[in-house]
C-alpha cells in the first residue's frame, strides 16, 4: 500500500510540474488575499472571475503535498487525529490557511520541536509561486518495485528504439513481459513514454496490450497525449472520443493538439469544440474559445 502511494504521489509531482509551466505566476499562489487586512478577505475572492481558474489544478495539487509533508512529519496516525479534530471542530464553516495550520501546530506540537512554524509553511507553501521547497529535487523513486517494474520496461523500449532493432515487436513484447499489478502502473508507463520518440508499431502493441479503448480516463488521457506527441493519425479517433465524452479532463489534451502545429490535430479540436458547445459552461467555453482561435 505504502508503494502505491509513493506510485500516485510521483504521478501528481508530474502532473503538478506541467501545470506549473501553463499556468500563469500570479495564479500559482495558493494564498493570493496574504496581505489583505483580516476583517476584509471575505469580501472578494482575488481571480474569482478568472475563467481560467477553474481549468486548473495547481492548488489542489499544491495543498496535495502540503498535507502529505506535514503527515509525513507528525506521523500518518496522529495526522489522521487531527483531522478527526478539525472537521469536529469546523464542519460546515469556512476556514483560513491561519486557522488551519494553528489548530494543526496545537493538536501536533512536534511540529514546533522540528523547528516550523506557520509563517514559515505560509512562506514556502502559500504564498510563493513555483515549487514549494520541500519539493524541489524531488526524483522518481525507482527503489520501489511497483515504479522500477515500468521505469525497467521503459528503459528497454528506449534500448530498442536506439538500435533501431528489426526484431518483430510481437517478440519484443514477449521478451518485455510488463504486467501491471494496478491501472497507476500503466499511467506512469504512458507518462514516461511522453519523453520517448516510439515508433507507430510500438503504439499499436500498447493499443491493443492495454485495451486502451476500454481504459480508465486516466490512461485515455495520456495514451492521447502520446498520440498528440507522436502525430499518429490512425488513432486520432482516440483523441476525438476522449475530447467529446471526457469534457472536464480535456482543456490540456486541445492546447497541445493547437501547439502541435498539425493542421488535422487542430482541425479535430477546432470539430470537438462546436460539437460540444451547446453543452459546455461559459466558463470553460471561453477558456477554449481563447486556446484554440486565439
Amino acid at each position: 500500500l505504502d508503494e502505491l502511494f509513493e506510485l500516485r504521489a510521483f504521478l501528481k509531482y508530474k502532473l503538478l510540474s506541467a501545470e506549473l509551466e501553463h499556468t500563469d505566476t500570479s495564479l500559482q499562489i495558493m494564498r493570493p488575499n496574504r496581505d489583505v487586512p483580516e476583517e476584509k478577505k471575505t469580501n472578494y475572492i482575488k481571480n474569482g472571475m478568472n475563467t481560467e481558474k477553474k481549468c486548473m489544478q495547481v492548488h489542489y495539487l499544491k495543498g496535495y503535498f502540503l498535507l502529505r509533508y506535514l503527515a509525513q512529519i507528525v506521523g500518518m496516525e496522529q495526522f489522521q487525529d487531527f483531522l478527526r479534530v478539525y472537521v469536529t471542530k469546523y464542519h460546515g464553516q469556512l476556514v483560513t490557511s491561519q486557522d488551519f495550520l494553528k489548530l494543526l501546530f496545537d493538536v501536533c506540537p512536534n511540529l514546533s520541536k522540528e523547528g516550523l512554524s506557520t509563517t514559515q509553511i505560509c512562506t514556502e507553501w502559500l504564498d510563493r509561486a513555483g515549487l514549494p521547497e520541500p519539493l524541489l529535487g524531488y526524483k522518481i523513486p525507482t527503489e520501489l518495485s511497483l515504479i522500477s517494474d515500468v521505469c525497467n520496461q521503459v528503459q528497454l523500449i528506449e534500448k530498442h528504439c536506439a538500435q533501431k532493432s528489426s526484431e518483430p515487436l510481437e517478440d519484443l513484447m514477449d521478451i518485455l513481459n510488463f504486467k501491471p499489478i494496478c491501472q497507476d502502473q500503466i499511467v506512469l508507463f504512458l507518462e514516461l513514454l511522453l519523453d520517448v520518440a516510439v515508433p507507430k508499431n510500438i503504439l499499436d502493441n500498447i493499443r491493443e496490450k492495454f485495451d486502451i479503448s476500454c481504459a480508465n480516463p486516466d490512461i485515455q488521457h495520456r495514451w492521447c497525449e502520446l498520440i498528440i506527441k507522436n502525430k499518429y493519425a490512425k488513432f486520432y479517433g482516440d483523441i476525438k472520443n476522449f475530447l467529446l465524452y471526457h469534457q472536464a479532463m480535456s482543456t490540456y489534451l486541445y492546447g497541445e493538439m493547437v501547439l502541435s502545429g498539425t493542421k488535422k490535430q487542430t482541425s479535430i479540436a477546432k470539430e470537438c469544440f462546436k460539437e460540444l458547445l451547446p453543452y459546455m459552461e461559459e466558463d470553460l467555453k471561453e477558456t477554449l474559445r481563447k486556446m484554440i482561435f486565439g
